[in-house]
């Protein structure tokens, strides 16, 4: 987990202004998404405004997607909810070379978003393999993944399949065919695959507690394609 600059953004509906959110508002709905870390993020959230909030804390956790969380706030359905810089870019804003956090809070403005201030960790998207498997071949890093290519049993998750920055930019960066072998599953279902031995290789967060409980490791991206992915709220 790397956090070069500390920021931390909260995304809120445009009619709540930060400054008087927590002491004002009578009921305030925080979202999250649907994995570990977007469950204790929320509930961080969560309790950081109840001790600031007299009105009450609605808790919308385990959503889904980005689709689905971005929707629920554009409608109202919740205030608040844990986000990622690099989404935000590719999937709300539809524009992954827009990096810069200044850059990213002018452009969601528009949106009826506001952001504001620092939570400082980079959950970006990453491969990796069970620590056997790469000592066995001699993996290291993303490129090093051509030594295995016809070999490897890919289980990648369906959004890591579809983003623009995912698996297909991934393959042209690295010039790597996964081939006829590769499947798609839902992200947790790719955890399982490569714990109980049908897949060697799968997409993770950074951050996630699962690559330490599966021993796995994660292989370096030494050509930078991924972007990075501040935690935002």
């Amino acid at each position: 987990m790397r956090a070069s600059f500390f920021f931390f953004l909260m995304l809120f509906t445009v009619s709540l202004v930060p400054a008087d959110f927590a002491s004002a508002a009578s009921e305030i709905r925080v979202g999250s998404k649907a994995f570990t870390e977007g469950f204790l993020l929320g509930e961080l959230g969560a309790q950081t405004i109840e001790r600031a909030n007299t009105g009450q804390v609605i808790r919308r956790f385990g959503l889904g997607n980005t689709g689905i969380l971005y929707e629920a706030l554009r409608k109202g359905e919740i205030d608040v909810y844990t986000e990622y810089t690099g989404t935000i870019s590719e999937a709300l804003l539809k524009d992954p070379k827009i990096k810069d956090p200044e850059e990213i809070k002018k452009r969601v403005e528009p949106m009826g978003l506001v952001m504001s201030n620092s939570l400082g960790f980079n959950n970006t998207y990453a491969l990796a393999v069970t620590k056997a498997f790469a000592e066995k071949n001699g993996l290291k890093t993303i490129s090093d993944l051509k030594k295995v290519e016809g070999k490897i049993r890919p289980v990648f998750s369906h959004e890591f399949v579809s983003r623009a920055d995912g698996l297909t930019s991934l393959s042209k960066s690295y010039g790597l065919d996964f081939g006829q072998n590769r499947q798609s599953l839902e992200h947790s279902l790719a955890y399982e695959a490569v714990a109980n031995g049908s897949a060697d290789i799968i997409d993770v967060y950074s951050t996630d507690p699962k690559i330490k409980r599966l021993d796995l490791v994660i292989l370096e991206d030494n050509l930078r394609h991924f972007p990075r992915y501040e935690a935002v709220w």
